[in-house]
């Protein structure tokens, strides 16, 4: 339900000119959502309230689009001119006010209607399609007096091959996009140094940074740390910076920029201004990305040598880094920010805060606005709110300006929500942990963790016992009816434990990263490093091990009702197997497949592929839709009760999507999103950690609380139980929250399907009832241990035929294992007990 086409043009036009929109039909002011898309595009969504018309368009659909041109090189200095002198300036083409920020001796000035911008070659008149990608700074030469806003020294974008002010002169073009640039490099040092400059107080200097391939971060589980460091010769140390550019399922590290090593943790990528646009993969996946970095300092000789270094990288084809758009200013040069606020999370009566980081010379002022109205006496980097109430809610923006001019942020917003939920316990480990914790049939809690140890953990939080492997233990475990648990390791080895956490079996299988799946006879399927699905019995033995793709298994097997086998693999593929190990199909993608199955009611299966899609495929293989995201999907879908699919993607968004494949809602977060939601009974969404947080959102998406845990976590889902018992992982802890409603019975509602984590479709929820040790004591009475899940109720059944069965006990399970007694066994020549779980 829509508008008509002259309607909805209407709606555009107005929208860009004062944004004070009315619905058509019933005069309503419109909900409008607008998203400015990287490369210039925008996302314009407009929603009437009470009639319930929408529309979403881009610039394609602009009524005014057979009119868009480029900007004459007169227009861009107008622009120009206007800017530097008033702060604002409206685009000659469509009169929509513009963009602009000031980096170091340049006004970076873009309309997002007509795809205008100083930063670009032309704009396609028919489409509003940007063409091509080249800084003008011919625009700008006039602000680069010595009086004005410094003066430009040096400039170089090595389209050519550069010059001997270099150390190291080779370069490369990107596999997307043809992007000439200095290097790639690992470890080591590149200088630049420049002589003759003029007289001067200071220097200034922008440039690309492009991190490529398997950067660890702070290397808590991996190899690391990977840093990178820019540095003056006899001067400051300018960055020394962790860079985290691996996003693999499990993958457990973080990253220091924008601070300096030891000086904080954020999310991989935290500041990137591109992800995945360059072209570089490795093991079927891409890994790049673009950080936009600039830095002033004091200095006064007539020559500088800037280094740029990689420190602790492996060799340049696993992790490499690489410089474009480089820029060298002398002189007073104005404000830059170089990471805008960040978008806030608090709980009424809280405390919230905002913080900016800014270049530029002299000393640099502040001011705050919310909603565009200053906020008095708010003039320093950061803003503190203290007492955060209901009202505070809304976009805080900050404008840094200096005696030359000023630049205003980007909005962040301040999310107020009600109350936190309350935190039952929480434990620590030795290290990190990156993979949600499964349970067994008594409560207890198995999480593995970077020290190399799998936990059991007992319902008030307390350490049980611990197993310890010679690795990090990244994956998560599975629990089978037979009380054992099962998980891998990073020595290269698949291990079994009992219950009272002892060493059943382990088996050397290069099993890394991926999470067991278990049949109905709890046969485990476990993918591994070497590109194969194994099948194990319980007892150790193998039944099978079969190819699945090649490569690094990251996606963990999951099982349909009729015992079907889907795992993804590196090549693109999702692979469907038999419970023997045949093939019945494989469905191909366009990019590695990491995430997890889930299997909906009538056996769809929904997977994400890296090239950004969630794909619904028919039981027999066939493609029913799919959904296209602007990131690749390492999160597995989880599935509410009503059907909704959702799922997280590279593009720092959750979305939720319709059972026909269409778009539901979104929700934007600052970084990609890996981590798998988890649905409860009542509709509410979990999911996180993201940017240290869990979310956990209302069914409409909106924010229902967010609890802190601290980053350092990247696809470590939530996991919640039955009795709404919520367990998140952050950093090296575990922490159990108390929710609204327990685990929604949908077909898949959180990562690995239950809380014992079978990621079996056909398996129920709970540990079916099992019975066990049949005695016979010296008083003549006959005893048999029931085997359940506490807290629920069980039905003993008794037959003397097999035929004719009637109630022996009802039993109230308060632990996972219970002895009854049948005091008339001794009458009969024969016995037969079974037991079924009551509602």
């Amino acid at each position: 339900m829509s508008w008509s086409t002259e309607q909805t043009h209407r709606i555009v036009e107005q929208f860009w000119q004062d944004r004070l929109v009315r619905c058509p039909d019933d005069a309503v002011p419109l909900k409008f959502k607008l998203r400015k898309l990287h490369g210039g595009d925008y996302d314009l969504r407009a929603e009437c309230a009470v009639c319930g018309k929408r529309k979403e368009l881009r610039r394609g659909d602009d009524p005014q689009r057979h009119r868009f041109r480029p900007w004459t090189t007169a227009e861009i200095q107008q622009v120009t001119k206007s800017v530097a002198n008033m702060g604002a300036s409206h685009c000659p083409v469509c009169t929509t006010p513009i963009d602009w920020q000031a980096a170091p001796g340049v006004l970076l000035l873009q309309c997002f209607r007509c795809g205008n911008s100083n930063q670009w070659k032309n704009v396609s008149e028919t489409s509003g399609v940007i063409i091509g990608r080249l800084f003008v700074f011919a625009a700008v030469l006039a602000l680069n007096s010595p009086s004005a806003f410094g003066q430009l020294v040096y400039t170089n974008n090595f389209t050519a091959t550069p010059g001997s002010e270099w150390s190291l002169r080779s370069t490369s073009v990107t596999p997307n996009g043809a992007r000439r640039f200095l290097g790639p490099f690992a470890t080591g040092t590149t200088s630049l140094t420049l002589t003759n400059l003029p007289p001067h107080a200071e220097v200034a200097l922008a440039f690309d940074l492009f991190i490529l391939l398997t950067w660890d971060g702070i290397g808590d589980s991996d190899n690391g740390p990977d840093v990178w460091t820019l540095s003056i010769a006899g001067g400051p140390t300018l960055v020394r910076a962790s860079f985290l550019n691996t996003f693999l399922i499990n993958k457990n590290s973080a990253q220091s920029y924008p601070d300096d090593t030891g000086s904080g943790l954020h999310d991989g990528r935290t500041g990137a201004v591109e992800n995945n646009t360059l072209g570089y993969s490795w093991s079927g996946r891409s890994l790049d990305s673009v950080y936009h970095l600039a830095f002033s300092f004091p200095h006064t000789a007539s020559s500088v040598v800037l280094n740029f270094a990689g420190v602790g990288l492996q060799a340049v084809a696993d992790e490499g880094w690489g410089l474009d758009n480089v820029a060298v200013y002398v002189g007073p040069i104005p404000p830059v920010i170089t990471v805008g606020p960040q978008n806030q999370y608090a709980a009424v009566g809280d405390n919230a805060m905002f913080a900016v980081r800014a270049a530029g010379s002299v000393d640099l002022n502040y001011q705050w606005s919310f909603h565009g109205t200053p906020i008095l006496a708010q003039t320093n980097a950061t803003l503190s709110i203290t007492n955060v109430q209901f009202t505070d809610t809304g976009a805080y923006t900050v404008r840094v300006s200096n005696p030359l001019s000023s630049v205003l942020s980007p909005p962040a917003s301040l999310t107020v929500f009600g109350a936190r939920p309350e935190k039952l316990w929480e434990f620590a480990t030795r290290s990190g942990i990156s993979c949600p914790p499964a349970l067994g049939r008594d409560g207890t809690i198995y999480v593995g963790s970077v020290d190399g140890r799998l936990y059991a953990l007992d319902s008030n939080g307390s350490n049980k016992w611990s197993f310890l492997t010679p690795s990090p233990v990244v994956s998560s475990p599975s629990v089978g009816v037979s009380d054992q648990i099962y998980f891998s390791s990073r020595d290269g080895k698949f291990y079994a434990l009992k219950a009272n956490g002892s060493n059943a079996w382990a088996r050397s299988i290069s099993s890394l990263d991926c999470s067991p799946a278990l049949g109905a006879d709890e046969t485990i399927y476990e993918g591994t490093q070497n590109g194969s699905l194994y099948a194990y019995l319980p007892n150790g033995n193998g039944r099978w091990v079969r190819t699945a793709g090649g490569g690094w298994i990251e996606s963990s097997a999951a099982v349909a009702a009729d015992g079907t086998i889907y795992v993804g693999a590196p090549d693109g593929r999702l692979y469907a197997k038999t419970t023997l190990g045949a093939s019945r199909w494989t469905y191909p993608t366009a990019g590695a497949v990491d995430s997890s199955p889930a299997i909906g009611s009538d056996g769809t299966i929904y997977v994400g592929s890296s090239d950004g899609r969630l794909y619904a495929l028919s039981p027999t293989g066939t493609n029913k839709w799919s959904f296209a995201t602007k990131g690749a999907i390492e999160s597995s879908p989880a599935i509410g009760l009503d059907g909704t699919i959702y799922v997280g993607s590279g593009d720092g968004r959750l979305y939720a999507i319709n059972p026909d494949g269409s778009e539901k809602w979104e929700f934007a977060t600052d970084v990609p999103v890996a981590s798998s939601p988890a649905i409860s009974a009542d509709g509410t969404i979990y999911f996180g950690p993201v940017s240290g947080n869990v979310f956990a959102l209302y069914p409409d998406g909106a924010v229902k609380w967010v609890f802190p845990i601290g980053v350092g976590v990247f696809g470590a889902s939530p996991a919640l139980t039955l009795d709404g018992t919520l367990y998140v992982c952050g950093s090296n802890k575990v922490y159990a929250l108390k929710t609204s409603s327990g685990l929604a019975r949908s077909s898949w509602p959180m990562f690995r399907h239950d809380p014992r984590h079978t990621a079996n479709a056909g398996l129920p929820f709970v540990f079916p009832p099992t019975l066990f040790s049949p005695t016979l004591q010296s008083d003549g009475q006959f005893t048999i241990d029931v085997y359940g899940e506490a807290g629920s109720t069980y039905q003993i059944d008794v037959s003397g035929d097999l035929s004719s069965w009637s109630v022996l006990t009802n039993l109230s399970a308060t632990t996972f294992h219970t002895l009854i007694a049948d005091p008339q066994a001794a009458s009969y020549q024969q016995r037969f007990y079974r037991a079924r779980m009551l509602p």
